[in-house]
């Protein structure tokens, strides 16, 4: 199956079965669903439901304790949750990158010694 016909099989997936947190499926279970091959970060999948959010579709993932995986919002604040947990997540791989640059100027300035 090529690319779109992924992602519409992806979407029928999504707001036939994984509508709402509560139905959140896991990244592993949506593959199989859609007929991807599994993989152990699923990239493929990642990527098709990046590419539909990119279409303006309302998918968000669930990363708390309740419930974990992908699944459609059906309220805005879901969609905020999810936003500002991207947030969080850019934010600590930003504090990540800066430890990173301090240790290259530390690494600099021993070999320059």
């Amino acid at each position: 199956m090529d690319d779109a016909g992924l992602k519409k099989r992806l979407l029928s997936v999504l707001c036939s079965q994984a509508v709402g947190p509560e139905n959140a499926k896991s990244a592993d279970t949506l593959a199989q669903l859609v007929g991807i091959k599994q993989s152990r970060e699923n990239v493929e999948l990642r990527g098709l439901i990046r590419d539909l959010l990119f279409l303006g579709y309302p998918v968000c993932a669930a990363t708390g304790a309740r419930c974990r995986g992908f699944f459609i919002a059906t309220e805005r604040q879901q969609l905020v949750r999810y936003r500002d947990s991207l947030s969080n997540r850019i934010a600590e791989i930003a504090k990540r990158r800066d430890a990173v640059d301090r240790a290259i100027a530390a690494w600099d300035e021993m070999r320059a010694a």
